[in-house]
């Protein structure tokens, strides 16, 4: 169902926090069917008023004076403030009866971020957490290729800003991949080794983890932020099949052994012979807006709640996925010898 302006399907949203993302999320709603009007709230009134004139939409855009004028008024809340204040902000949004979408991490650290989860289990809201590279167009249908993930390789290389380096390179960059890794695997590490080294700033710019599941995965996953170059790819390796995922691209590719007869599957290529079977490959480019994505996953998921219905399909991140991801983090970030 889509929703316009005045209709009585359509939501309140809000953006408490319109830097340099909340400004992103600020785009994506005002364009969004489902979105009748939107409210902002800046520490900066003024630069949160330039924000409310410069962004095209046909709902009306309102800056409001304070947290609690927006969590009154609005349906589902945006949260993009810095990372220190996700607690006090998600927190008082939950309690106020918001459904909340926070920029990640969750908050600043694992015991803030579960007692987020529980306010808003407390307050029946919905809590997603914006991992947004879970949407990313490489991702998208990956479930129907049903990949047992044996072992995986992460990159995820970025050159130097200083935006994010309050953090160790770990919760800063690696969170993104951990979240992937946990998700694609299904379950809960069972051993883990670390290293890293501070380069510029006090805490690991360069990180790497190594990390092993019951079910016999590996996963050696490597994040820095001091790289010449930006790279961000994911390559998963299961039986008879090797998955090649560009984050950056929005590409994947999926290599396959195939015995004789055996049907391919729609776009897959056979490449070469081995031994009697066929080597085929199949690439995917997506051309989807994955903040878009996550937006619409979060209001479709208020909507489900809202109206007591079933989703669709899995919808967005949740804050007990984003809970575990961030305690993975902190564990990796402990482990890493100073």
């Amino acid at each position: 169902m889509s929703a316009s302006p005045g209709d009585p399907g359509s939501l309140t949203v809000g953006v408490a926090g319109v830097g340099h993302l909340g400004t992103y999320h600020l785009q994506k709603y005002a364009v969004h069917p489902r979105v009748g009007r939107i409210l902002l709230y800046d520490i900066r009134e003024e630069h949160a008023a330039e924000r409310a004139e410069s962004v095209p939409s046909p709902c009306p855009i309102q800056v409001v004076g304070s947290p609690d004028a927006l969590f009154e008024a609005a349906d589902a809340v945006s949260v993009a403030v810095p990372t220190s204040l996700h607690r006090e902000v998600a927190g008082a949004a939950l309690a106020a009866g918001c459904h909340v979408l926070v920029e990640k991490p969750l908050a600043a650290d694992s015991r803030e971020a579960h007692e987020l989860v529980e306010i808003a289990g407390e307050a029946d809201r919905v809590l997603h957490v914006g991992h947004v590279e879970r949407f990313n167009p490489a991702l998208q249908g990956l479930e129907s290729e049903g990949i047992v993930p044996g072992f995986i390789e992460a990159h995820r290389l970025a050159p130097y800003n200083p935006r994010g380096t309050d953090v160790p390179v770990v919760l800063d960059l690696m969170v993104h991949d951990l979240d992937l890794i946990l998700h694609l695997v299904g379950e809960e590490p069972s051993g883990l080794q670390a290293a890293g080294v501070a380069v510029i700033t006090p805490s690991a710019d360069i990180a790497n983890a190594r990390l092993s599941f019951p079910g016999g995965c590996v996963a050696n996953v490597t994040a820095s932020r001091i790289s010449l170059t930006a790279m961000r790819k994911l390559r998963v390796f299961g039986k008879d099949t090797y998955l090649s995922l560009d984050l950056q691209q929005g590409e994947r590719e999926i290599v396959r052994l195939r015995d004789p007869g055996q049907e391919f599957r729609e776009g897959e290529l056979p490449v070469m012979d081995l031994e009697g079977r066929k080597v085929t490959r199949v690439q995917v480019r997506g051309s989807e807006d994955a903040l878009a994505l996550e937006i619409d996953a979060f209001l479709r998921a208020v909507r489900a709640h809202d109206e007591g219905v079933g989703p669709e399909h899995p919808l967005g991140v949740t804050g007990r996925e984003a809970a575990r991801a961030l305690a993975l983090a902190e564990e990796i970030t402990r482990s890493i010898p100073t």
